[in-house]
């Protein structure tokens, strides 16, 4: 399992294609010091995109605070490339309830059969389920009010989505459920966050296991 924590924030300012290629360039990134070297084509390939669309996601990404951008420029046999550095940028504060949020995606993702936007869509509605759960309470217009895109266009999307046996919707409970738990990873909150806002050194990644469940020294989640 290969999986990633994602910038809720891409959720309120990004199109879901563009949620897709951030997803991408975060697969393309340290796990530890979320840096990342790939190269325009590289992840153009990687996200089944033209370069000139990395380009201009990638320009978006920077202007919404989303990475941070060093650019390198080399001379060689009197010819100049430029290549950059990109740097992942998280907001890592503690919200009201004590705890840091953020939700997990594996790289299976990837390799579903199905569009980019329907990809990052998915990816919007991961992000606000409710926390720790694949489970998001919204209507379609509140859906369409606190994401970057309209009400006719989330519900186009949920469509698909239930269609291909990506969502359940629960018209009496007015609540839709994400059913790839092998994708839409649930890390349970427990007394580890807890202990990570108190004393971060004492908890590493390294704690979790592929579902971002907690393992305990007796080996237990």
């Amino acid at each position: 399992m290969n999986y990633r924590k994602l910038n809720n924030r891409i959720a309120e300012v990004l199109s879901p294609s563009e949620c897709y290629t951030y997803f991408c360039l975060t697969l393309k990134s340290d796990y530890e010091s979320l840096e990342s070297n790939v190269k325009e084509e590289t992840l153009a390939e990687y996200a089944g995109v033209s370069t000139s669309t990395i380009q201009r996601h990638i320009s978006k990404f920077f202007d919404e605070g989303l990475i941070w951008i060093d650019r390198e420029t080399n001379i060689k046999n009197q010819l100049i490339f430029k290549k950059n550095h990109y740097t992942l940028l998280y907001d890592f504060s503690i919200h009201d309830d004590g705890f840091v949020h953020w939700v997990m995606i594996d790289e299976k993702l990837v390799e579903e059969p199905i569009s980019n936007e329907l990809k990052g869509f998915l990816i919007m509605l991961k992000i606000k389920c409710l926390n720790y759960t694949n489970v998001c309470g919204y209507s379609i217009r509140a859906l369409a009010d606190t994401l970057s895109i309209g009400k006719s266009m989330v519900d186009r999307y949920l469509q698909q989505a239930e269609e291909l046996g990506y969502i359940k919707r629960n018209k009496k409970k007015k609540n839709i459920t994400l059913l790839r738990d092998d994708i839409f990873i649930i890390a349970r909150e427990t007394d580890i966050h807890k202990l990570r806002n108190f004393c971060a050194e004492a908890v590493c990644d390294e704690d979790y296991d592929s579902k971002g469940h907690y393992i305990s020294s007796r080996g237990t989640t």
